[in-house]
Formats: C-alpha cells, structure tokens, sequence
C-alpha cells in the first residue's frame, strides 16, 4: 500500500504507465506528422538545388538560344551540372532518414494501440470498428509503393541525369556517351541499394528482441 495515495503499488503502478504511454502516444503521433512535413520540406530544398543549372543556363545563352545544344554546353556548365547531380545524393540521404524515422514513429504509435485495445477490460469489441494498424512491423521499411518510394524514385531518377549531362560536356563521342549512361544507371541503381540497405540497418537496429 502506499502511505500517500493508499492505494496498491500495482495500481499506481499502472496508472504511471498508462500516462505515460497516453502522452508518448501524443508527442509519437506528432512526430510522426512532424516528419512527413520536414521531408516534403527537404524535397522542397532539393528541388530548388537541382533547378540551379537552369538560371547558369538561361544567363549563358541569353539572347542566343539558337546557339543552345544540351549536349554542348561546355565543361564550365559540365562541372557545375555534374556538382550538383552528385551533392544531391546527400538530399537523398537525408530525405531518406527522415522517411524511415516517420515509419518508426508509427509503428511506435501502432504498438501503445495494441496495449491498449489488448488490455480493455470493459467488454467493448473496438476489433469490430478498428481501421488503423496495430501491428508493430506495419508499416514496412522496404516497400516499392508509398509516398517515400515516390520521392525516392524522382530523386533517383533527376540526380542519375544530370549525371549524365554534366559527364557529356567534356567529350563529344558515342563511346563517351555509352560510358557516361552506363555511370549514370549506376548511379541511378545506388540510389535504391542504399534504400534497402538503409532499411535493413534501421529495421535491424530498432527491432524488437522478441522470445
């Protein structure tokens, strides 16, 4: 019994926990939310970055775009196509990391549901009007659907051709643009191994030792 309440232990106990399972739930679901926001965010940033080429472009050929051949912009314009196309790779990173936090958060958020749909003790059947998850391993990690697969897939995809654009600059050549492609789709495939690999180190490094 506890001298200032006189209540059982195991009560207190219990209430302390389900406070605070009540507002980690709260703050879980926010940074769930919070994180969603953040990487549209980013990608926001990202796009700004990779639109950057085009104003050097505009200001280079202003006034003689008949002048203009994409494929012959010259090493200058090259490098600075290429940079770009390699810094992002970073955005990518960080995009990703944000993307996989928001998947713990609501797998967080999916597991105190079950606590507390599992331990009601009033009779009433929520199964019979429960929409949201309450399985701790939803949602994936690694997945080929999604709002993140989307972002990933975009960024893969512009990163891998301004790749390809910045390497062309330097040398006019068919077997110059084979190798500058064959670059540029492994640049494009690296995207998605660190993808899987990303997500294998997140659902090994947060997985639950379960018996």
């Amino acid at each position: 019994m506890s001298g200032e309440t006189g209540l059982p232990d195991s009560i207190i106990m219990k209430n302390d926990v389900t406070d605070f399972l009540l507002k980690e739930y709260e703050l879980v679901a926010k940074a769930y939310f919070d994180s969603r926001d953040i990487t549209t965010r980013w990608f926001k940033y990202y796009l700004l970055i990779i639109a950057a080429p085009l104003s050097f472009i505009a200001v280079t050929y202003n006034g003689k775009y008949a002048e203009f051949n994409i494929f012959k912009m010259g090493p200058s314009l090259g490098f600075i196509i290429l940079f770009i196309g390699l810094f992002c790779i970073l955005f990518f990173k960080a995009i990703l990391y944000i993307g996989l936090d928001a998947v713990l958060y609501a797998r967080t958020v999916n597991g105190i549901r079950k606590v507390f749909l599992e331990n009601d003790n009033n009779g009433f059947n929520y199964a019979k009007y429960r929409v949201l998850p309450i399985d701790i391993k939803l949602p994936e990690m690694y997945k080929y659907s999604g709002h993140l697969f989307t972002l990933i897939t975009c960024m893969a995809l512009m990163n891998s051709i301004y790749v390809f654009l910045g390497l062309i600059q330097f040398k006019c050549h068919v077997i110059y643009y084979v190798f500058c492609f064959i670059v540029s789709f492994l640049i494009f495939c690296l995207h998605f191994k660190l993808y899987k690999s990303t997500c294998k180190w997140k659902e090994k490094t947060y997985s639950l030792n379960e018996p």
